[in-house]
């Protein structure tokens, strides 16, 4: 699924119209093109998009409800982990994660 329908999809999940989710600098008329997958949206319009939808704007510009990713900071290598939830851990690198259950 593509930003566009996810957009499409959450808006008419939840019985809203294109004019009810524009903001400063989305207009009805992006949103209409970012839907029909002629233009791309911008991470700020994504970030309004969603925020007007109740959603994350993660999910929504890439379906997934949790990602991962490393940075380093003091010197040390870290992973963040951010889930659904909007739960964010950050480990400090080396570790060992085992994984027990896949869902």
């Amino acid at each position: 699924m593509t930003v566009g329908e996810r957009i499409k999809a959450t808006r008419k999940e939840k019985g809203l119209a294109q004019r009810e989710i524009t903001g400063p600098g989305v207009s009805h008329a992006y949103i209409s093109r970012i839907e029909a997958e002629l233009r791309t949206p911008s991470v700020k319009a994504i970030r309004t998009i969603a925020a007007k939808l109740g959603v994350d704007s993660i999910w929504l510009e890439t379906g997934c409800r949790s990602f991962t990713c490393l940075y380093s900071h003091g010197g040390a290598d870290w992973l963040r982990i951010v889930a659904a939830d909007n739960g964010i851990d950050d480990l400090r690198l080396p570790v060992e994660i085992r994984v027990t259950e896949l869902e």
